[in-house]
């Protein structure tokens, strides 16, 4: 029985339209192409895989014709790696954000300004995430919302900028993924000391508990953010685990117990002097002894090699992964053990398992079918008909939960599925 989690942690895709035709000079896919068979020769050193973790740019202009190709190139690689195409978690990165619309809407350059130099970040983006300016400042990011977002249950708003997702350890407590948005006030002048982007206090506070640890995903590391010396506390504080992307090189340090890691890009441009692809296995684990508990975290990391053409281990790394042990809190209650990412009879992580499953067998489905089914449930009323289609569908889902009615949601997507 699996005793562990694992995940592939991916950054920097950078899909631009077009990237999955065959083409003499789509030197980018050949990379993919290596990634793919070498996270298969490594798969049986951590399977069976739990997931797959993105952590932002996955496209390259955020258009939507790019987030298709990059669902495509996912299930792909979902299927060579014996996992579920739905257990796909993702953040936005900068690369996400479609700029067009920015040129097209004056108005959100200026609210993203009037965030970055407010002196009271909070204050402000309160201001903003709930007044009238909310849809707008949302609207580069509509693309990744309605088709990333919508289908891995992924989506920012302005009501709720992260995602929160759980998971079960081998020792029967939780780990929490958490998904940041650090690309709310992201536009065409980006720029690490100049024209910084920001999370603010409301994404950085998590509830604590015992029997939850912390892996936190966010596209942007501190230095990029105004508000990077408070966020990088609370990430430490908080967070036992920190997935980002960006810098398109590898970050690796453990810090108080916090392994903070960088992934660097899967596409990085060819121009830059670190032109290094890489990516990660992660295999997690819960070792206790008496009253010490530990996460152990097993770290494979893998870099292009450009003498070979291939990926390999790190230079000077005699083994295919290091292990770190990052001290946890004891817990009041002591659950039984079970097997890592196994769901419990009764309780949360189950249904928000099923739940994302249905979700993106949901959003695979035509549109008018999509409507026609929740039209069919009375789950569309006026209150949400008005919202945009990944909002509307999310509130269908709602409700679909709250009077448990899922299974109904279920029945209907099958049926659905068999007449196409």
């Amino acid at each position: 029985m699996p005793n562990s989690i694992s995940f592939l942690h991916l950054s920097d895709i950078h899909f631009t339209k077009g990237t999955s035709n065959v083409s003499s000079f789509d030197i980018d896919r050949i990379v993919r192409n290596e990634l793919v068979r070498d996270a298969v020769t490594l798969l049986p050193s951590v399977q069976p895989l739990s997931g797959i973790i993105v952590s932002g740019d996955i496209a390259f202009a955020g258009r939507s014709e790019e987030f298709q190709t990059a669902i495509g190139w996912l299930a792909e690689l979902s299927a060579k790696l014996n996992c579920d195409p739905s257990l796909v978690w993702c953040v936005p990165g900068n690369h996400d954000v479609d700029r067009d619309v920015i040129r097209e809407h004056t108005g959100i350059t200026l609210i993203q300004n009037d965030i970055r130099s407010s002196t009271d970040l909070h204050s402000c983006l309160k201001k903003h995430l709930s007044g009238s300016d909310a849809t707008l400042l949302f609207e580069p990011l509509r693309a990744y919302n309605s088709s990333i977002g919508q289908r891995f249950e992924c989506t920012t708003g302005p009501a709720k900028p992260w995602w929160e997702f759980d998971l079960n350890l081998n020792d029967g407590s939780i780990l929490r993924l958490r998904g940041l948005n650090s690309s709310i006030i992201s536009g065409e002048n980006d720029q690490e000391h100049t024209c910084k982007l920001c999370l603010g206090p409301a994404q950085c506070e998590y509830m604590r508990n015992d029997d939850v640890t912390y892996l936190t995903i966010c596209h942007h590391p501190p230095d990029w953010l105004v508000d990077g010396t408070q966020v990088r506390t609370a990430l430490k504080a908080y967070s036992k685990i920190i997935l980002t992307g960006h810098k398109h090189f590898h970050e690796e340090e453990e810090i108080n117990g916090t392994l903070w890691l960088s992934s660097g890009a899967v596409h990085p441009s060819r121009a830059e002097q670190q032109w290094e692809p890489t990516y990660y296995y992660l295999k997690i684990s819960v070792d206790a002894s008496g009253d010490q508990r530990s996460l152990k975290v097993d770290l494979f990391r893998r870099v292009w090699e450009d003498s070979q053409k291939a990926f390999v281990r790190p230079a000077g790394q005699n083994e295919d992964f290091k292990t770190y042990r990052l001290p946890l809190a004891r817990r009041a209650v002591t659950r039984k053990e079970m097997p890592a990412g196994a769901q419990p009879s009764t309780g949360g992580v189950d249904v928000s398992l099923n739940r994302k499953k249905l979700l993106y067998a949901f959003v695979a489905l035509p549109y008018h079918i999509r409507l026609s089914i929740m039209e069919q449930l009375k789950l569309i009323d006026d209150e949400n008909r008005s919202l945009p289609d990944n909002e509307r569908f999310a509130s269908c889902f709602d409700r679909a939960a709250k009077q448990d009615r899922l299974n109904e949601v279920w029945d209907m997507v099958e049926s659905r599925q068999s007449n196409l």
